[in-house]
């Protein structure tokens, strides 16, 4: 079985590969061109939403024109995010997703960060229709946004390529095989999602990947964690490899749960087993610090989580120099693995839902599908690396006063 299970794991590993040459194809192709949508465009064709705050208005726009352009993170964005699972393809079809930035924010923000701001829409999510009101800083920020991207396309030209609806198959294929072989009862769960819960499946999948790597094939090794996740990962993400999901007009559901699973599950089965027989001090403390981790952790798992100026301003940088930033959740749950746990009832909890964040994180991060699937490798990479690095670093410091002591 042994045998078995090693020769499988290439199997993933070649696969994978091959879905990540694919799917990079295609992320190629959809990020080369982009247009501007001006406001005599929007005029006279009447095809740019950005103040639809009610169903009823919603569809009726749709059946009314041709062409509906839907501002990223407006009122009619999330109107189209509660009715989008529900709409034909043939509805789904007349919509786009254009970045819109709003007059007050180009006063607050300074250019470069507006510009890195359509560069990220573009380049990570896909978005290829840009609007930019009209402003003082209007052409300097499409100039320089011509300057990185090239010059920009009528919005008409511009396609979007796609093409491989076998892959999908494929990866299911796949996904239930390491399910069956690992766990049966989550392969059967599974595939009872893909017939009546298909929408729910890649969050599943997700769910009970990450349970197998952490529990049943890393035996919580960092590298081993990190191998299988990104090709857990992959297998995911080209499992929902489709048109509607890569440009935004779908959704999948309850994403957050991965995220959240594992470390509960975890939290539950630990307060299970161990024996607890009273509080200490530091037991005290360390609880005190670990809800606030929790609190922290769940807000800044949610869209509405805060993020401040300081930190837009080290992520601007990251992802101008390291082209994919790496997640925050990442790192802190590399600190996990390269220290001991305190001794204590708590300390050991705190430590093993620390280490459970990395599997979990690296597969939220490729259920993303109108992210290129190159970033997602590439931002759990320079996550590893820059761990790494912290730690070899630390490892030297430590070395540097011993020698020192010793001298």
């Amino acid at each position: 079985m042994k045998k078995f299970k090693k020769i499988f794991l290439y199997i993933n590993i070649i696969f994978s590969i091959i879905f990540t040459i694919f799917i990079s194809y295609y992320d190629f192709k959809n990020t080369q061109d982009y247009s501007f949508i001006n406001k005599e465009v929007i005029e006279k064709n009447s095809i740019i939403m950005i103040k639809v705050d009610n169903q009823k208005e919603f569809l009726e726009n749709i059946k009314n024109y041709d062409h509906i352009f839907i501002a990223e993170f407006s009122p009619s964005d999330e109107v189209f995010l509660k009715v989008k699972n529900s709409l034909t393809d043939e509805f789904l079809k007349k919509i786009k997703y254009v970045h819109y930035i709003k007059p007050e924010e180009l006063d607050k923000y300074s250019n470069d960060i507006v510009v890195r701001r359509f560069i990220r829409a573009f380049e990570e999510r896909k978005i290829q229709y840009f609007y930019i009101p009209d402003h003082e800083k209007k052409a300097s920020l499409v100039e320089n946004i011509e300057k990185y991207l090239g010059e920009p396309a009528y919005y008409k030209d511009i396609e979007q390529s796609y093409s491989g609806e076998y892959l999908k198959y494929i990866s299911n294929i796949l996904i239930s095989a390491n399910l069956l072989i690992y766990m049966p009862i989550f392969f059967m769960l599974y595939f009872v999602s893909l017939l009546f819960f298909y929408n729910w499946s890649f969050t599943i999948a997700g769910l009970f990947l990450s349970y197998i790597i952490f529990f049943k094939i890393s035996n919580k090794n960092v590298f081993k964690i990190v191998l299988y996740s990104i090709i857990f990962g992959i297998l995911i993400y080209a499992s929902g490899f489709d048109f509607n999901f890569i440009f935004k007009l779908n959704t999948i559901r309850g994403v957050k749960i991965v995220l959240l699973g594992l470390p509960f599950f975890i939290f539950i089965k630990y307060l299970y087993s161990k024996k607890f027989d009273k509080f200490y001090k530091s037991d005290i403390i360390i609880l005190i610090i670990g809800l606030l981790g929790v609190f922290l952790y769940l807000i800044r798992s949610n869209n509405w989580g805060f993020v401040l100026d300081i930190e837009r301003q080290i992520r601007d940088f990251l992802d101008q120099y390291l082209i994919a930033r790496p997640r925050t959740k990442e790192l802190i749950s590399y600190f996990f693995f390269f220290t001991k746990p305190f001794d204590t009832y708590f300390g050991k909890l705190i430590w093993i839902l620390g280490k459970s964040i990395l599997p979990v994180s690296i597969i939220n991060t490729f259920l993303h599908f109108h992210t290129p699937i190159y970033l997602g490798i590439l931002r759990t990479v320079n996550a590893f690396l820059i761990a790494l690095i912290i730690l070899v670093f630390i490892i030297m410091i430590k070395k540097l006063i011993y020698f020192r002591g010793k001298s």
